[in-house]
């Protein structure tokens, strides 16, 4: 994706390709006026299905003023071997406004399940959303919501899609320390929405709290595991976002139940190079957590 031609200052930024040397070929998936993608972790941004095809989701700022902020998704088509759309397509909410904030998960068969947060004008603040395409490889999604809990800014979110079509995201409120929630959620094929489904009692269960903007989830490949982790100030130690440790919880039955937080890195006093708010998390083919 390119830049914005011409940044709030009048500054030129338009890529120098002398200089930067891309590696292959480029392909314009679509611009942007507005290039903060992430406030920490950033998640999965860019997926490839059985199939080659390519998925990606962004923030499209539409103008320099940044007041109108939605979030595009585009395809890269292995057959033609180029973008479906010249600029991408819109997937929040039709009525939204100041949207953003991404992440993408993709099925093998190419289904696209992209998490973003979003204002819709009866709520009135910021809250986690997600699509799912509305056929394989389209630009076109339905877009849900969990159940608001209580209007609190449960943004940023993450999300991830495991081998059963069930749906995992992860948010963050806008609230120090920062406590992170879990939501579940189902593919429905006839909606072709997520079905959100309660956790505890809500569509949002607290996990842990971080220090900031932090969290992030994947799902197995061949079990039902589940695993969130995030980054939290380290236990006695100065409240700061570089000095943390990464947590995470783990869940073997698809999200339904998990098991405690655990402190993953410990670092001591010693240890004079500690976590920051970025952290990222993956299953390997035999599902080991990495």
């Amino acid at each position: 994706m390119l830049p914005s031609q011409i940044g709030p200052g009048g500054n030129d930024h338009v890529p120098v390709l002398s200089l930067d040397e891309p590696i292959g070929v480029v392909f314009v998936a679509g611009t942007s006026w507005y290039d903060l993608a992430h406030n920490g972790t950033a998640g999965k941004m860019i997926e490839v299905d059985d199939s080659d095809y390519v998925h990606l989701v962004w923030t499209k700022g539409m103008d320099n003023a940044n007041t109108n902020r939605y979030v595009y998704y585009n395809l890269w088509n292995p057959n033609t071997e180029a973008m479906e759309s010249a600029d991408g397509s819109r997937i929040d909410t039709v009525l939204s406004t100041r949207s953003g904030f991404f992440s993408l998960a993709v099925l093998n068969g190419g289904w696209a399940f992209p998490a973003f947060h979003e204002i819709l004008p009866a709520a009135g603040v910021p809250h986690a959303a997600a699509g799912m395409s509305l056929m394989a490889r389209v630009l076109n999604f339905g877009v849900t919501e969990p159940a608001y809990l209580n209007n609190r800014q449960l943004i940023w979110p993450k999300i991830a899609v495991g081998r059963d079509s069930v749906v995992h995201m992860v948010s963050t409120e806008n609230a120090v320390p920062y406590p992170v929630f879990y939501s579940r959620g189902l593919a429905n094929w006839t909606s072709r929405t997520v079905q959100w489904q309660d956790v505890g009692g809500a569509q949002f269960l607290q996990v842990g709290s971080s220090g900031y903007v932090s969290a992030d989830v994947a799902a197995g490949h061949e079990f039902n595991r589940v695993a969130i982790v995030w980054t939290d100030y380290r236990p006695g130690g100065t409240q700061n976002t570089f000095n943390q440790d990464v947590f995470y919880r783990l869940s073997d039955d698809g999200g339904l139940t998990w098991g405690e937080p655990f402190n993953l890195s410990q670092f001591t006093v010693q240890d004079t190079h500690r976590a920051f708010a970025d952290v990222s998390v993956i299953f390997d083919d035999e599902d080991f957590l990495h």
